[in-house]
């Protein structure tokens, strides 16, 4: 794939010494299907890079009572040239229309069974087939995970959503490490329908 046709999200100090976050946003609404990024996470320190579905709800009239947040991929870059961290998850929010104080519940898993290497160091995908009643999660193609919803929530719902591609500061030691700036790359982001 050409360069040009890289998202890139770019991030560098500041005069004011502030970091800011960057989001890439797919306004569309996908539901079940397979959903896969290939991206390549931010050399230095501190980075929290993530590939993930959610509903927007921050002007929202919806009648939904809960909504969901599916991570397909959440690494924190270390600024070293060991392995990365990859972490899948499950949310679910009530939204602030429904409650001022969002509510939520959450399971998180490390994939540390899988041996991962530098998300720096290259492109990697990330996929996570989303069904009716259990997301199976990729990392090169090869499954490394499922999450059952009922084993872990009693009403969980998936409802239609967007696909965010972020990258943003994450810990109090945040270094570029001596670089100028820093870039989280994503190759491409791919959505495959399920067909009924």
């Amino acid at each position: 794939m050409r360069a040009q046709n890289i998202f890139r999200i770019t991030f560098q100090l500041t005069q004011l010494e502030r970091y800011y976050r960057g989001i890439i946003s797919q306004k569309q609404i996908y539901h079940y299907g397979y959903y896969e990024c290939s991206m390549k996470a931010p050399k230095s320190t501190g980075w929290h890079s993530a590939f993930w579905t959610t509903q927007d709800f921050i002007n929202s009239a919806e009648s939904s009572t809960t909504m969901n947040e599916i991570d397909i991929l959440e690494s924190d870059s270390n600024g070293q040239v060991n392995g990365s961290t990859h972490h899948i998850a499950l949310h679910q929010w009530t939204p602030r229309h429904i409650t001022p104080n969002a509510y939520q519940s959450s399971y998180t898993k490390d994939c540390e069974g899988t041996v991962m290497p530098n998300f720096s160091l290259g492109f990697n995908t990330f996929g996570a087939l989303v069904d009716e009643e259990k997301v199976t999660y990729y990392f090169n193609r090869k499954r490394i995970a499922e999450l059952y919803y009922q084993g872990l929530f009693p009403n969980y719902t998936v409802n239609p959503a967007e696909i965010l591609m972020t990258c943003l500061a994450h810990r109090d030691n945040i270094s570029l490490d001596g670089l100028p700036q820093d870039t989280c790359e994503f190759e491409y982001v791919r959505y495959y329908k399920k067909v009924n």
